[in-house]
This record gives structure tokens, C-alpha cells and sequence, in this order.
């Protein structure tokens, strides 16, 4: 019976140890890519399974150094890399390394690690990147052309291989540029060449890697002078930005939306030969101001154009304005007027703004030689303005007229009510129909009292013409030198007028 007991116990012992086999851990190697070509790159992950709890892993990654270069991931040793790592409680772990061809041949991998923890395990696995070198491209196309002066006719187009170019007299030489559709292809005929006046023909040979070839010809036309003059005249008849005033070229800039703003006037804009152009438009009617430059983008300057703030946009008579700029305001420099009388404290003068001399006044005395006085149009109305050159500040002078009423060809009544402000005319007119109101109203007085006197001699039995008869008429208020004189005859009196017969005048 003992002996049937323990064979059994040794049956059930074989079948446990044949139902539970033993785990063995694992390693695996991916990659991203398995064909590339020299200088692509590929990115290698490799990875560690264990049967048990690890608490650290001890692991290498070799690879074909004269194949593959290493670029990222784990510690590089030349060629291999390291991975350690202390871990917790993990059974399966993986690391990234990135590797960059650079020849072709067998890029070849092989990893092995060993890991321990509630176990000890190891295991390797192997792969190979494969490197091939790519085929020479037989792409003999350009990418592009450039010009330093004049342009293709044509926009460029690789399938195009002819192409011509016109530059003005003054142009010399050019440089010519281009650049290979495929970065392996090679490309000649660049550089700078002189040109003669007539016909430059050049050429670009584009040289593929596999030996393929294509060719690329430039015309390049150099005007004489006449033709010059000619083209240069056609553009800016055809520029609807180019304005021509005293025999300079301007051209208007269209949108000042990035200017400051200015008191008194408002950013419109306008049509011009069909392109919308700003321009600032004065509330008060007298300016429409556009921003201008020379045909070299400088020399910025406001031109006048009251035909567009009109809306007759079909007249070019643009005028330059001198202006100075204190604040958000601009003060627009008018000739001054002929005649005027400026006080003894002021001599004429002259002041230099950029490329344009104005007129204008100093103190005489030489105390203040920053200060100029100029006659200015701001806000919608002329006045007397000094500027403060040192400082940039405007600000009104008053006194600088204070003579002008002496002299015979002064500004008239007119033209001094047109200098004062709103308010100011406001004022002034108020006071004159005041004036009026109480003139009259004192003449009305008179008259009613001088008819009431009337009214009263007669009601004291006085006639007609004892009320109308002056006063020193009357012995009693005849005065001394009357009372001298030879006596006359007295006159007979009158006949009492009966009341019927008063004049309505009388009264």
C-alpha cells in the first residue's frame, strides 16, 4: 500500500512540473525602415520582455559604424550603444536609438541585455538596415532665374528653354542666377556679364547626375538712349501713381491707413486710373493732401490736390505744401499777404525746411533766433504762427501785426474779420447788431420826444408858428447882441391855425 501511495505522489509531481513550464525572457529589434539610402536616417527601438519583476537591465546595441552613424539614444561607445537602467518592478521595457546612413552596405544590429530582479534572465535579438545608394537623377531642369536689371519676358517655366529681356541704356552689366531643379544637378552660364547696346544672347547648361543635359537662352536687349527716353516716358504715362509737378516725377503713396491722423481733416479715399488711393481730406474744403516720395522712395512730402477732394480726379494739378507739425495738428505755411505791416520788432527772414527755402519773420532784436513767425492755415483758418525750431512747437503771435492799422495798404475790415476765429466772428457780430438795435432804439426815443414837445405847445394856446419860430425870436430869449441891434417893426401876428388844420408832420 506504501508503495502504491508513493508511486502516485510521483505521477501528480511529473504532471505539475509538465503544466507549468518554465518562462523564458525575450528581445526584439524594430526599425522604421529597412531600405534606406545614404543620409536618411532610421530609428531603431529595442525591446526587453522578462517573466519576472525587473529592477534593472544591463543592455547593448551594436551596429556597422562604416554603415550607420549615431545620432541619438542611449550612451554611443564608437559602435555600440549603452543602455543601464535601474527599474520598478516592470516585465517588459523597450528604448529608442536613431542611426544615420552614410554609405551603403549592411547596416546590420544586434542587441543583448540581461535583467535582474525578483528573477535573472537574458536574451539578444538581431536586424539589418539595408543602404543603398540611389540611382543618379537624370533631372536637368532649373528651378529658377533670376536677373539683377530688366525681367523675363515670360514668367519661368522649366519646360521653357528661351526667354529674352529688355534693359535701359544704363544698364551695363547684369547678373544672371539660376538655381538646379534637383540639388545634385550641376549649373553654368551664371555670373555678372558686361552687355553692349543691341543684343546679349547668353546661355545656361544644366548638367544632370546622371550626365543628362539641357540648355536655357537668354536674349538680353540693351536700349540705346532714345529708346530709353522713350520706354521710361510710356511707364509713367501708364503708372496711375506717378504725378509730374514742376518738372519732377512724384509718386503718390495709396495707403497712409499707418500715418497718424491730423485734426481738421479726415482719411478718404479716391480713384485714381483704377487703383484706390488715401489721401486727407481737410473738413474745412481748401486741402486734399496726398503723401508723396521721389522715384527713389524718399523725400516724403504732402502734395495738394483740390481737384480730387472735388471728386474730379480727371486734373493732375498737385501742388507742393511746406507744413509744420506740432501735436496732431498741421500747419500749412502760406505766402504772406503783400502790404502787411508787421510790427517794429520783427525783420523778414528766411527758413530752410529739407530742400525748400520759406519765407518768413525773426525778432529783430536777435533775443529768441530759434523763433520764426510764419502765416499759416490750420484747423480751417489763416493766422500769424511763431515755431519754436529748438523745441518743435507752434504757437500764435498776436502782436505780430500790431502796426498794421497805421498804414494806408493794411488788410482791409474784411480780411481782419476773416483772421478771427469762430468764436471770435461769432462775438464781434453779435456786438455790432447790438449796437445797431440800441442806435436805433435811441433815434426812436428822439423822435417821439420831439413830437411830444410839439403836441404840448400846442395845448398851451402857442400857434403854429410861434412853435416853429426860433427861440431867440423872443425879447426874453433874444440874446445880448440881439438886444443891441436897431429895433424893427414888429410883424403882425398870425392867425390862430384851428386844430383841423394841424400837418400830420407836425406831430
Amino acid at each position: 500500500m506504501k508503495k502504491i501511495i508513493c508511486m502516485l505522489s510521483v505521477i501528480l509531481l511529473i504532471v505539475g512540473a509538465l503544466s507549468f513550464p518554465a518562462y523564458a525572457d525575450s528581445a526584439a529589434i524594430q526599425l522604421s525602415k529597412t531600405n534606406i539610402n545614404p543620409g536618411n536616417t532610421v530609428t531603431v527601438t529595442v525591446r526587453y520582455n522578462a517573466g519576472f519583476a525587473m529592477y534593472a537591465i544591463d543592455g547593448t546595441l551594436t551596429y556597422n559604424s562604416s554603415v550607420l552613424q549615431y545620432v541619438s539614444g542611449g550612451t554611443n561607445n564608437g559602435s555600440s550603444v549603452k543602455i543601464v537602467e535601474g527599474l520598478s518592478g516592470e516585465t517588459s521595457v523597450s528604448y529608442k536609438v536613431v542611426f544615420k546612413a552614410i554609405a551603403p552596405g549592411s547596416g546590420s544590429l544586434s542587441f543583448s541585455a540581461a535583467a535582474s530582479g525578483l528573477g535573472d534572465g537574458t536574451a539578444s535579438a538581431a536586424a539589418t538596415v539595408n543602404v543603398t545608394a540611389p540611382k543618379p537623377s537624370a533631372n536637368a531642369d532649373l528651378g529658377s532665374i533670376t536677373l539683377s536689371a530688366g525681367k523675363l519676358d515670360t514668367e519661368f517655366d522649366a519646360k521653357t528653354k528661351e526667354y529674352t529681356a529688355t534693359v535701359k541704356y544704363g544698364v551695363k552689366s547684369i547678373t544672371i542666377g539660376a538655381n538646379a531643379a534637383v540639388g545634385d544637378s550641376t549649373v553654368k552660364g551664371v555670373g555678372t556679364f558686361d552687355l553692349e547696346v543691341g543684343d546679349n544672347k547668353k546661355t545656361i547648361t544644366v548638367t544632370a547626375a546622371s550626365g543628362a543635359k539641357s540648355t536655357y537662352t537668354i536674349n538680353i536687349r540693351r536700349l540705346t538712349e532714345e529708346e530709353t527716353a522713350a520706354a521710361e516716358e510710356e511707364e509713367r504715362k501708364s503708372n496711375p501713381l506717378l504725378i509730374l509737378v514742376d518738372d519732377e516725377y512724384r509718386y503718390i503713396v495709396p495707403d497712409l491707413s499707418g500715418m497718424a491722423r491730423y485734426a481738421g481733416y479726415t482719411l478718404k479715399t479716391v480713384e485714381r486710373k483704377g487703383i484706390e488711393v488715401s489721401y486727407f481730406a481737410d473738413n474745412a474744403g481748401s486741402y486734399s493732401l496726398f503723401w508723396t516720395t521721389d522715384e527713389n522712395g524718399g523725400d516724403g512730402a504732402f502734395y495738394n490736390n483740390l481737384s480730387f477732394y472735388t471728386g474730379r480726379n480727371d486734373v493732375d494739378a498737385f501742388k507742393r505744401v511746406s507744413y509744420l507739425q506740432s501735436g496732431d495738428c498741421l500747419y500749412i505755411i502760406k505766402p504772406f499777404k503783400e502790404g502787411i505791416v508787421p510790427g517794429s520788432q520783427f525783420v523778414k527772414s528766411a527758413f530752410k525746411m529739407g530742400n525748400e527755402t520759406v519765407e518768413c519773420y525773426q525778432y529783430a532784436n536777435g533775443d529768441f533766433p530759434d523763433f520764426y513767425v510764419f502765416y499759416c492755415y490750420a484747423n480751417g483758418e489763416s493766422r500769424y504762427y511763431k515755431y519754436d525750431a529748438l523745441e518743435g512747437t507752434v504757437q500764435r503771435e498776436p502782436t505780430f501785426l500790431v502796426n498794421m492799422s497805421a498804414a494806408g495798404d493794411s488788410e482791409n475790415i474784411f480780411e481782419r474779420f476773416g483772421h478771427l476765429s469762430g468764436q471770435g466772428k461769432i462775438v464781434l457780430t453779435l456786438f455790432v447788431i447790438s449796437a445797431l438795435l440800441i442806435f436805433a432804439l435811441v433815434i426812436l426815443l428822439i423822435v417821439k420826444a420831439f413830437r411830444g414837445r410839439k403836441i404840448d405847445d400846442y395845448e398851451n394856446g402857442l400857434t403854429i408858428a410861434e412853435v416853429n419860430e426860433p427861440a431867440f425870436k423872443h425879447p426874453q430869449k433874444m440874446p445880448a447882441r440881439a438886444q443891441q441891434s436897431p429895433p424893427q417893426t414888429a410883424a403882425p401876428e398870425p392867425e390862430p391855425v384851428p386844430p383841423e388844420f394841424l400837418r400830420e408832420d407836425d406831430f
